[in-house]
């Protein structure tokens, strides 16, 4: 008899596997930590963005594009 494992032309992983998913306790705090710093990094370039007092100066354009490389990053 013959395995859908083998069927499927990778016999080294099983179709059911679950490697896509968090396994360990580092992985849930890598992953908590990431999606954390999305939402923080996305509400600080909300309020830099809606912040009057950096509206007419350089180093605004800076912190934007800090925080959208950091967003890309996490």
């Amino acid at each position: 008899m013959v395995s859908n494992a083998s069927q499927s032309g990778n016999a080294s992983v099983p179709e059911d596997s679950d490697h896509f998913k968090c396994n360990s306790p580092l992985d849930n705090m890598v992953l908590s930590c990431s999606s954390v710093a999305m939402l923080v990094n996305m509400a600080h370039l909300f309020i830099i963005m809606r912040l009057k007092l950096l509206k007419g100066l350089a180093y605004r354009h800076v912190l934007i594009n800090i925080t959208l490389a950091d967003i890309l990053t996490s």
